[in-house]
């Protein structure tokens, strides 16, 4: 009877001790099962991020891939052709200048600006539109200024012309500076890449090259320098724009060319290339296809204006 007994028990003990070696023998393989899947997993994300990283590179390459350091012979022409195209616009009798600032599909600001000789001088109007909303207009010469916040229905006198600074020239002024700009960054040596594909060239300055740089280097270059000097106020406080950074922005990316001898820049701030802050100026002639505007109708304009307008 005893002997029954043991046999019994030592039976028990040697179920439970094959259940337990099973139970074991699962939860290893179970582990390594999951463990393998981890490393399958693991190797999968690698070589996406792999994939995705090489792929990123190679859109990166192919940007790059129409785009080429200049030599000195293109940095020297490039040189002579900004100062013959400031040349042009500071001795011309009639001229405009386009600007926009902002971001996105609606700009902060735009602005064009036209002149021309009226009387000895030259006659300003310039006309600025922000935020989609306000239209303002503006007409002046050295000697008088006409201002209208709604777009041209009523206009009143400037009482005060004792300043040293205008709107007119003042802001004509950053087709100057920004030309300015782009000659001493070529006159100093500053990397300069050609985009064949769209035709235009790049530079990238941080604060330090912008400090370095001497806006008035074109000077030298240019015949007319009184006509050049009638902006040496407004250079200055475009120097101090340009020397000022946006916390966390470390350089400005400029991209400027041609279009009939005419200069066009535009100035990219901001961590995301994709949608930077930025301005653009260019220049255009005060006659075009689009919206053509005669130097005597402007004129006539503004003696009409003169004429209504009591002080």
């Amino acid at each position: 009877m005893q002997r029954k007994k043991l046999c019994l028990i030592i039976c028990v003990l040697f179920l439970c001790i094959l259940s337990t070696s099973c139970g074991n023998i699962d939860n290893k393989l179970s582990k390594e099962e999951k463990l393998e899947n981890t490393e399958k997993e693991t190797k999968k994300t690698v070589k996406k991020s792999q994939k995705d990283s090489s792929e990123i590179t190679k859109k990166a390459q192919d940007n790059k891939g129409t785009e080429k350091s200049i030599n000195k012979s293109k940095r020297k022409e490039l040189k002579e052709d900004l100062t013959e195209a400031l040349e042009d616009f500071l001795i011309a009798d009639i001229s405009g200048v386009a600007m926009r600032i902002g971001s996105g599909y609606l700009p902060d600001m735009q602005m064009t600006i036209n002149r021309m000789m009226y009387q000895g001088e030259y006659l300003y109007l310039v006309d600025t539109r922000g935020g989609g909303y306000t239209h303002r207009l503006t007409f002046e010469n050295s000697k008088e200024a006409y201002v209208s916040l709604d777009g041209g229905s009523g206009w009143a006198k400037v009482l005060d012309m004792n300043t040293s600074v205008r709107e007119g020239p003042g802001s004509m002024s950053g087709y100057v500076t920004y030309i300015c700009l782009m000659y001493a960054a070529l006159d100093a040596g500053k990397e300069c890449t050609y985009d064949s594909e769209k035709d235009v060239y790049h530079i990238e300055l941080d604060s330090k090259d912008m400090m370095s740089l001497d806006l008035r280097a074109i000077k030298s270059t240019i015949e007319n320098k009184d006509r050049f000097d009638e902006f040496n106020t407004y250079l200055n406080d475009g120097e101090v724009r340009l020397n000022s950074f946006k916390s966390g922005i470390n350089n400005k990316r400029y991209e400027f060319g041609f279009e009939d001898k005419n200069v066009f820049v535009k100035e990219e701030t901001g961590a995301d290339p994709e949608n930077p802050d930025f301005s653009v100026v260019w220049i255009r002639t005060i006659i075009d296809e689009v919206g053509p505007i005669e130097e005597m109708d402007v004129i006539k304009y503004f003696e009409e204006i003169k004429s209504t307008v009591k002080e």
